[in-house]
């Protein structure tokens, strides 16, 4: 058995929790800005809406990809 103190680690559990909130962050300050983002574009609302729509999805596939290429498909690993 090692002799692991706990009390001398560094938690990484707050930063962790912030980075999580900064994440998700971005969404809740993106929406209620298209209205002015389309409208300095000249473009449709509903095309301004699509475009964040997408970068979404586009976003959340990049982090699944490079997840798994980055443990070899292996699921044990994540």
């Amino acid at each position: 058995m090692s002799n692991y103190k706990a009390e001398n680690k560094f938690s990484s559990l707050p930063v962790l929790v912030l980075c999580s909130f900064l994440v998700g962050f971005d969404s809740i300050v993106t929406i209620p800005l298209i209205p002015m983002i389309v409208e300095d574009a000249n473009m449709p609302l509903d095309l301004g809406g699509l475009l964040v729509t997408v970068y979404a999805w586009l976003t959340l596939y990049q982090h699944l990809f490079l997840e798994l290429f980055q443990t070899g498909g292996d699921a044990k690993k994540c």
